[in-house]
């Protein structure tokens, strides 16, 4: 996906990839661009293990544990379908 607007010389320029799994849910996004006053915008994320590590480029890594969680389409429910009950 590619947005990109000029207003009198300002204005994002954002490029993202998303891989998404047959349930729908993201497995790994890359943001890479500008935002609205040209600074330089790079963030990745990915699922591993039921980790989410997302990196904010030269910022750092955030690493977190998540019980992964889905949507029931026949009952409109969301629904736990990880280790931890509830």
């Amino acid at each position: 996906m590619h947005v990109e607007y000029n207003d009198r010389g300002r204005g994002p320029k954002i490029s993202a990839r998303y891989i998404v799994a047959a349930d729908g849910l993201p497995l790994r996004t890359d943001v890479t661009g500008n935002d609205y006053l040209k600074a330089p915008v790079e963030e990745h994320s990915v699922i591993v293990s039921q980790r989410l590590l997302f990196s904010l480029g030269p910022q750092g890594q955030i690493s977190v544990q998540f019980a992964h969680r889905g949507y029931n389409a026949e009952d409109n429910s969301a629904r736990n379908t990880g280790a931890n009950p509830g």
